[in-house]
């Protein structure tokens, strides 16, 4: 009789190792799919500031303010940036450095990526793991 009631809690203790571990995947692939839409959107800036080195100074443009919401604007100057660099502080940077720092953060994130895809890899094995120890009775 012992024998069973350690069985079903040691059962119910994996299954609760498993409802962890799974939320922890789900977790991971969700800071997975952000990191991802990061680089993305760096990708998109790093073309776009490519595209405005070739716009004519005094030409219309349209500038964000918000998601879907843009202001009208005249370019001024198609060299030449301001980049917010912390504590409410700007600096004037050419493209190219303003591309180059982007390109910078592209491969920090993959790094991040990287790790996140290595510990997700991991976790997915203990989770399949455990399931394939359950299926056996384990």
């Amino acid at each position: 009789m012992a024998k069973t009631e350690d069985n079903a809690q040691s059962m119910q203790q994996k299954q609760m190792e498993m409802q962890m571990l799974n939320s922890q995947l789900q977790q991971m692939q969700q800071q997975l799919n952000s990191v991802e839409q990061q680089s993305m959107e760096i990708e998109f800036v790093i073309d776009a500031l490519e595209n405005m080195s070739k716009v004519e100074v005094g030409t219309d443009v349209l500038v964000p303010l918000s998601s879907g919401i843009f202001v009208k604007a005249k370019l001024q100057d198609n060299k030449e940036l301001v980049v917010n660099v912390g504590s409410n502080t700007t600096v004037t940077k050419t493209i190219p450095e303003v591309q180059e720092m982007l390109k910078q953060q592209v491969k920090e994130i993959a790094k991040v990526k990287k790790e996140l895809t290595e510990k997700f890899t991991e976790f997915a094995g203990k989770f399949q793991g455990m399931q394939m120890g359950m299926m056996k009775g384990e």
